[in-house]
């Protein structure tokens, strides 16, 4: 579940601009509630975090009680759909993976080896948040 106002934040990136999500795990689903941005290298057709920012923003995230949750960046072009490179990261971070194309975001985990769209709940679907 993401609140409003940090997906309508998200809608409102440029392409290559990276967030970790912080957030916790409840009930089954993702409860993202913070977005902490991380300095990438962009370069065309891909960008590349920053080690020292990724840290930084995990240690932000942990200093809130929050866990690392999930992932988020912009594709320039193209689907909401995750790159080859985005799946081998997903592989490797084991975290949720939210990216925005257009004007559209979309929520990606992995099942096994396969890739799987997952929905974005707000509050306005009727959920509350703890």
């Amino acid at each position: 579940m993401v609140d409003e106002a940090l997906l309508n934040r998200l809608l409102s990136t440029e392409p290559g601009e990276v967030y970790l999500l912080g957030g916790k795990m409840t009930e089954g689903f993702v409860a993202v509630r913070e977005l902490v941005p991380v300095e990438a290298v962009r370069r065309p057709g891909f960008f590349e975090a920053r080690p020292e920012s990724v840290l930084s923003a995990i240690a932000q995230i942990a200093e809130k009680g929050l866990e690392l949750v999930g992932i988020f960046h912009a594709h320039a072009s193209g689907e909401s759909r995750p790159s080859p490179l985005d799946v081998l990261g997903m592989r490797r971070a084991g975290l949720l993976w939210l990216i925005r194309s257009g004007g559209s975001v979309k929520a990606w985990t992995l099942s096994g080896c396969r890739v799987v769209e997952v929905p974005i709940l707000t509050r306005a679907d009727g959920l509350r948040t703890r």
